[in-house]
């Protein structure tokens, strides 16, 4: 039986009409169909991180860089069900973090790809952006996404790192600190469920991953 049917019976079922057994399934649905979401997109994680240094000047501490991209994506899935880097996301002591961002600025063997192109190996725990032309990775973002940039570097753009470390520890519901040199995967259901999502959205949304996940596979 495939999956969509066996959640559809499932849904209809008294079993599932129960409201902790529901809430169960969904977190398992989603541990189950999270690992068929769509790959990391460098290109627009490029875009998006070029995007907000140049809103804050041209550099900036990679940690509060990674948060902010972090947010970007955190609302984009909020609103409209979708990643903006599809990056793997993950409880840090310090916070959540993007893992494959992290990955393109703390492994030098990594800056020869399209991030290096256009931003620089950290100095300092701080990165810059290059004197390459940058509007054409940020050109992959749409109007949405750099209006939700918009949004969190206004918001958050002007704090100091640790202001912001303390800030999102406090407000960010689906962070659980694993402790120091460790880190725990973030539950998207713990996301959707501060966004004030329904299990039929969630299970709307988790779906919907899935399907692109499955597209991008078959035209590779």
């Amino acid at each position: 039986m495939k999956k969509e049917v066996f959640i559809a019976r499932l849904q209809k079922s008294k079993f599932c009409s129960h409201i902790t057994l529901r809430r169960g399934f969904i977190k398992w649905y989603n541990k189950i169909m999270i690992l068929s979401k769509p790959s990391f997109n460098e290109a627009k994680a490029t875009g998006l991180a070029a995007y907000l240094l140049e809103m804050a000047g041209g550099t900036m501490n990679y940690m509060k860089l990674i948060k902010l991209m972090y947010l970007v994506d955190r609302v984009s899935l909020c609103e409209i069900g979708q990643f903006v880097t599809n990056d793997d996301m993950f409880s840090l002591h310090n916070g959540p973090l993007l893992s494959n961002v992290d990955d393109l600025i703390t492994e030098p063997s990594r800056q020869k790809t399209v991030w290096g192109k256009h931003i620089t190996a950290p100095s300092n725990y701080e990165v810059s952006l290059t004197s390459a032309n940058h509007k054409t990775v940020q050109s992959m973002l749409s109007d949405y996404e750099v209006e939700v940039a918009q949004r969190i570097f206004q918001q958050y753009g002007k704090m100091d790192k640790w202001a912001l470390v303390e800030h999102l520890h406090k407000v960010l519901p689906e962070w659980k600190d694993p402790g120091q040199g460790h880190r725990s995967p973030i539950s998207l259901d713990d996301i959707f469920a501060d966004c004030g999502k329904s299990s039929e959205e969630r299970l709307t949304i988790l779906r919907y991953l899935n399907e692109q996940a499955q597209a991008e596979r078959f035209f590779q």
